[in-house]
């Protein structure tokens, strides 16, 4: 029995049982593009200073441009919601790089907890100001003497994903990661009422939400 092989010049041979000596022979398919880790797992931090505004439609609370008397003349009405600014927030999170085959977990958590409010006062011009929360023990617009809103929302958001960051050629590297997004959230509006014919009033409104789902992305 004879056994031949052939090789050109740029082949290297392993003898046979011997490939485990020889494994630095084969680069990766998917070089890691960094971090990198060897025997053991690498950690690092992260925190972001942000500076965000939340806005949101519908929150008018006074308005004025209304009568009582059908076909009363009247001027061009304004609407009253909440004065939105930006407030600040806060973004910090740990990650995870491993040394078996360079994959790498992240945790990212954002707290935002902005208040808006917003008092409107009647000017005496004539112009009534009235309301745009009906009550039981009031119809709608009702002249008023002033209005105040108060308008925050509670927002908290955690994510996380795990994720290998490689190469695809020599200049381009891609990181496919997979995970979770969680939420909750609490909205509150609170609407003060000072009427100029039966005292004040005051409404209150509630919103929480709540919400986990995977998240993918490159």
């Amino acid at each position: 029995m004879c056994k031949c092989s052939f090789a050109d010049s740029d082949t290297i041979l392993i003898p046979e049982g011997k490939l485990t000596s020889h494994t630095t022979v084969f680069g990766d398919i998917t070089p890691s593009a960094g971090p990198r880790v060897i025997d053991g797992c690498g950690i690092f931090l992260t925190g972001d200073y942000i500076y965000w505004t939340a806005r949101e439609d519908n929150l008018t609370f006074a308005t004025t441009g209304m009568q009582n008397t059908a076909g009363a003349p009247t001027k061009q009405g304004r609407k009253y919601p909440p004065r939105f600014k930006y407030d600040s927030g806060l973004k910090f999170g740990i990650g995870f790089s491993f040394g078996h085959d360079k994959w790498d977990m992240y945790i990212d958590y954002t707290w935002f907890n902005p208040h808006h409010s917003h008092k409107k006062v009647y000017e005496g011009d004539g112009e009534p100001l009235t309301n745009t929360i009906p009550f039981a023990l009031e119809t709608p617009f009702v002249p008023l003497y002033s209005a105040q809103a108060s308008w925050s929302l509670n927002f908290n958001v955690f994510d996380w994903e795990l994720g290998r960051n490689f190469y695809v050629s020599k200049f381009l590297s891609l990181r496919p990661f997979f995970g979770f997004k969680g939420t909750w959230q609490k909205q509150t509006m609170q609407v003060n009422y000072d009427f100029k014919s039966s005292g004040g009033l005051r409404s209150e409104n509630k919103n929480s939400f709540y919400g986990v789902g995977p998240r993918a992305g490159i």
